[in-house]
């Protein structure tokens, strides 16, 4: 059968996702122009607000609030200084959140269908359509959905083989955005060149890698080198990095990224050195809040169900994914097929690694969702087609 040609169930699962898609513009229509819906869930919403506003006196580059995503203030600042009102950007950002979970969708079903399966990608469509967390962050003032639009839009790029060297350097674009909003993204963008230079032909290496690094280096390079130079201080898209990991890593920390708890010394550095024992305990205790196996004050709770069934279906879905990704991973060695499609491994490991040497949280795992929608539908498809031919 033709890849264009749809079969019964994938119609079917598509319409399911429609039904799931619209779950959440109605979602989004209902929270309206508040920024965040719950207190609990302001996050940093309210220092993204206050950076927005405070361009309005500096002016973009002049951004005071750089502990916080730049990026993203960046953003908010740009549509305020198009809109004039605190109230439409909220409006116009949720507008554009959900704009951009649409587009996550369709570049999930062009990558489902073009290194797995028509079935697989339907079913990936249908899991991120009606992702709990999907629903909420699309509502949020926060940078996660926006975050997830530039990976997925960075991975299909770079699944583009053949492609010309400005295609590459586009990527290389979404990237240094990417960075901008979540400097956790500066080692995938690196990886990212690694495996352009190695897939690509020999004669047009140097080309591939200078298109895809160049906006890189303008724009991290630039701004991190302005506001070293404007704080005299060394900073990499923000300030926080270091402050970030002394307080993720110290004898206090428990691998929640909030509340902070007391901070207590060695931190940082010396408290890997001096504690490695407690470090591995820490990495547990963030891989347990990445996957809400351990629930946190972030957690989206179900609306049915309670704690108990909400700890059942996180376990499962990480059973799912973590079975998706090792047989996709074995098919793709086995096929000599590793270093093409490496992009999509090194976008999950990209965002979920970081986090476990600092704070643990689910909310980490937004901008990766299109990827685990991939691998789980992968699983699902997989183990339906084995029970199948079983019988």
């Amino acid at each position: 059968m033709e890849m264009n040609v749809l079969t019964r169930g994938e119609r079917i699962l598509l319409a399911i996702a429609a039904v799931g898609f619209t779950l959440v513009l109605a979602f989004v229509i209902w929270t309206g122009p508040q920024p965040w819906f719950e207190p609990r869930l302001q996050i940093d919403g309210g220092n993204y607000l206050r950076g927005m506003l405070s361009t309005t006196q500096t002016g973009l580059l002049g951004l005071q609030d750089l502990f916080h995503s730049p990026g993203y203030q960046l953003y908010l600042g740009l549509l305020y200084r198009l809109l004039g009102s605190d109230r439409a950007v909220i409006l116009v950002v949720k507008g554009i959140s959900f704009l951009m979970l649409l587009g996550c969708g369709a570049m999930v079903w062009a990558l489902g269908r073009a290194w797995f399966s028509g079935a697989t990608a339907a079913t990936a469509l249908v899991l991120l359509a009606f992702s709990p967390a999907i629903a909420v962050y699309v509502s949020l003032t926060q940078y996660e959905v926006p975050l997830a639009f530039l990976l997925t839009l960075h991975l299909l790029l770079l699944s583009q083989e053949k492609a010309k060297p400005r295609c590459f350097a586009l990527a290389g674009l979404v990237g240094a955005l990417a960075c901008l909003i979540q400097v956790a993204c500066l080692p995938l963008m690196l990886a990212s060149a690694v495996v352009l230079y190695l897939r690509s032909e020999r004669a047009g290496r140097a080309l591939v890698c200078l298109a895809y690094l160049a906006p890189l280096v303008a724009l991290v390079g630039g701004w991190s080198l302005y506001q070293s130079l404007r704080l005299d201080q060394f900073i990499v898209v923000t300030s926080a990095s270091g402050q970030r990991f002394a307080l993720g890593n110290n004898p206090g920390a428990q691998g929640y990224g909030f509340p902070h708890p007391l901070v207590s010394e060695p931190t940082g550095f010396r408290f890997l050195a001096q504690m490695p024992g407690r470090f591995l305990w820490l990495v547990g205790q963030r891989f347990l809040y990445l996957w809400d196996l351990k629930p946190d004050i972030w957690t989206i709770e179900l609306p049915i169900g309670g704690s108990q069934l909400g700890f059942v279906l996180h376990l499962l879905s990480f059973v799912v994914f973590a079975f998706g990704f090792a047989v996709k991973l074995a098919e793709d060695h086995r096929a000599g097929a590793l270093l093409r499609r490496a992009p999509i491994y090194l976008t999950f490991l990209g965002l979920f690694v970081p986090p476990l040497f600092v704070f643990g949280s689910s909310r980490f795992m937004v901008p990766v969702a299109p990827v685990v929608a991939l691998f789980q539908g992968f699983a699902l498809v997989t183990i339906f087609a084995r029970d199948r031919s079983r019988k």
